[in-house]
């Protein structure tokens, strides 16, 4: 049980002597230990008595919590619940020819509950502009577009796709969205704001990435601890540099004196940064 094995700093309670026990000190507020709560009343020495009882009594956890609800049933998040396939709705004959796929039968099923309907079908001339702004970034040139539009290949669409997904363009595109979301910027931004001059090789790892079609497991893993991960992989440690691409406070964190009050206030804000862009990023 995790209460008796204990975290970092080893177990919160000893049933061989119950009154050493780490719960108890903390919530005495003795000698080194830092009392619990911190804010607040202090627990009164009945309540101190009875942790104590509890723990000579052997630490037992009442059976009732761990019968009770699921974490899905308590917290109600959707990412507690275990996922479903869920039944593709069935669409009337005259819809047929608009489902492609099921994602298709979803979609109309909405529409119909909302009262709308489809839009009409967009003519390629539409669907070559939307597909080279989404995965490149730019239109298509206009031989690009009369190439496509003159291509009579029931496949031609697919075969766009799979063109534009091979171009270096696609994850020059991407990229950009996951720079973002890393807070990766060219200076330190800040009063300051001096040029980085070793921030591009995380950019390019980036581009390169999507590029390669790297594995999302494999590309996540590669920017927390790639250096730990993957030694042996230059471009792994490289990914690392997700976790310094935001602000950074030159003007705090080079304050001579260790201890200045800036100096702690600037160390903190970036680990904070650091902390919250990670989680943000890949807990949600």
């Amino acid at each position: 049980m995790g209460i008796k094995k204990g975290g970092l700093s080893g177990p919160i309670i000893n049933l061989k002597t119950p009154e050493e026990s780490s719960l108890i000190l903390h919530v005495k507020g003795a000698k080194d230990f830092e009392r619990m709560p911190p804010k607040g009343d202090a627990l009164t020495a009945i309540q101190i008595q009875k942790l104590l009882s509890w723990i000579i009594h052997g630490a037992v956890i009442p059976s009732e919590i761990f019968n009770s609800k699921s974490g899905s049933e308590s917290l109600g998040g959707w990412s507690f619940v275990p996922i479903k396939s869920p039944s593709v709705p069935l669409q009337p004959k005259e819809a047929m020819p608009l489902v492609r796929n099921p994602i298709d039968s979803f979609i109309l099923e909405k529409l119909r509950a909302n009262g709308l309907k489809p839009s009409p079908e967009a003519d390629k001339r539409i669907l070559a502009r939307r597909l080279f702004i989404n995965l490149t970034g730019l239109p298509p040139t206009p031989s690009e577009l009369l190439a496509f539009l003159d291509d009579a290949d029931p496949n031609a669409y697919e075969k766009l796709v799979d063109r534009l997904l091979a171009s270096t363009r696609y994850g020059e595109r991407w990229a950009r969205h996951w720079l973002d979301v890393a807070h990766y910027a060219d200076s330190h931004g800040q009063d300051q704001d001096r040029f980085r001059p070793n921030a591009w090789p995380y950019r390019d790892y980036l581009i390169q990435s999507f590029n390669d079609d790297k594995p999302y497991g494999r590309f996540l893993r590669e920017q927390i601890a790639g250096d730990v991960l993957y030694p042996e992989d230059p471009m792994a440690v490289v990914a690392t540099g997700f976790l310094a691409a935001g602000p950074w406070d030159e003007s705090g964190l080079r304050d001579i004196n260790e201890n200045s009050i800036d100096r702690q206030i600037a160390r903190n804000l970036d680990r904070d940064d650091i902390v919250a862009s990670t989680m943000t990023t890949f807990a949600g």
